[in-house]
């Protein structure tokens, strides 16, 4: 990462389901290992819940619904703030 060295990263593991979820998760995981031995420190992996069809819905083809979706992008969105201590002077003061 020559272009934004200060990067923080999140790599992220959708909702995945079925045998494939181990498989992605490992090869995420080798991805992750393999930045960390580059240099890349910054580094924090987010791994979404698997999608509650039953409960949640799907959408085209198995996709995730736009409700599985909402419960990604809460889960996405807290990522930053939470590992940057994003809010966390405001609150302090």
């Amino acid at each position: 990462m020559t272009t934004y060295p200060n990067a923080h990263l999140f790599p992220a593991l959708g909702s995945v389901t079925g045998a494939s979820l181990d498989k992605v998760r490992e090869y995420t995981q080798a991805a992750i290992e393999a930045r960390k031995t580059a240099g890349d420190t910054k580094i924090t992996f987010v791994e979404f819940a698997v999608q509650n069809a039953g409960a949640d819905g799907v959408g085209c083809a198995k996709h995730p619904s736009l409700e599985t979706h909402a419960k990604m992008a809460a889960v996405l969105a807290s990522a930053p703030k939470t590992t940057l201590d994003w809010w966390g002077s405001i609150v302090e003061e």
